[in-house]
């Protein structure tokens, strides 16, 4: 299998939905395949495999939607409801004066920090009638004022449903994980398995290699090909000496190969 530890999920998901397709298509590779252990129930394994990291693929993506769009409302709240707020804070420390020191200081830049003293803030001018006729008079309603209110509680609460779905996030990408970890140790078998199963059948195996190598790797030079030429009698004693033992080797990976 032509993956390295750098190989995306998606550039795994796209070539074994691939091999999927073709083994499923293909009697002649099922009875093959059946040879070593990898029938048809086998087969739907794998295939439930590549659903379910479909499927976890999916929940990752709709995850980071939901999050981004929370952050993102969440975001122009905050800066409306803090201009609001610096508005109104300027305009109780000239109504209200010596009366407001209490309630009103510097406003923080963290948010927690900030939605603490902005809840403090409204809360105080909405319970006392005599700062909000104050404010009344610089142009400032009460209406005004609880809407204000109303606003970071809002926010507040987008706050926490964009921290959910963060946490939601993590957790589903966590599971994908999981689960792209259990699909590639699964078809890493599979594709030894294939391998013995389609050793004589040079078009089986080509079907399943989708992936070009770099001619690095898949070529030799010219220089490579004359330095190993050998001679066709040559060729023939290797081949006699060399097939028994490929046999047994072969035949002694495939039983020591588990699909569970």
């Amino acid at each position: 299998m032509y993956f390295t530890r750098n190989t995306s999920i998606y550039q795994f998901l796209a070539f074994w939905i691939h091999i999927l397709n073709f083994l499923e298509g293909s009697l002649e590779a099922q009875g093959l395949l059946e040879r070593f252990g990898m029938n048809a129930t086998q087969l739907q394994k794998a295939r439930a495999l590549v659903n379910q990291l479909q499927a976890a693929i999916q929940q990752v993506s709709d995850q980071q939607s939901k999050q981004k769009a929370a952050t993102d409302s969440f975001r122009a709240q905050w800066q409306k409801a803090r201009h609001l707020y610096q508005l109104h804070v300027q305009a109780a420390r000239r109504g209200l004066g010596r009366d407001a020191s209490h309630f009103v200081s510097a406003s923080p830049k963290r948010y927690l920090a900030w939605l603490t003293q902005a809840q403090a803030f409204y809360a105080a001018l909405l319970d006392n009638a005599i700062y909000l006729e104050q404010m009344r008079e610089l142009g400032v309603p009460s209406e005004e004022l609880q809407r204000a209110s109303q606003m970071v509680a809002a926010m507040a609460a987008n706050k926490d449903q964009q921290t959910q779905h963060l946490a939601e996030k993590r957790t589903a990408m966590r599971q994908r994980d999981l689960t792209f970890a259990e699909a590639k140790q699964w078809f890493e078998a599979l594709d030894k398995v294939a391998r013995i199963a389609f050793r004589g059948q040079p078009a089986l195996l080509k079907a399943i290699r989708p992936l070009d190598l770099p001619q690095s790797q898949s070529e030799d030079t010219p220089a490579q090909a004359k330095a190993v030429k050998k001679t066709p009698a040559q060729i023939n004693a290797t081949v006699v000496s060399e097939a028994p033992s490929a046999e047994v080797q072969l035949t002694s990976q495939a039983a020591s190969i588990s699909l569970v």
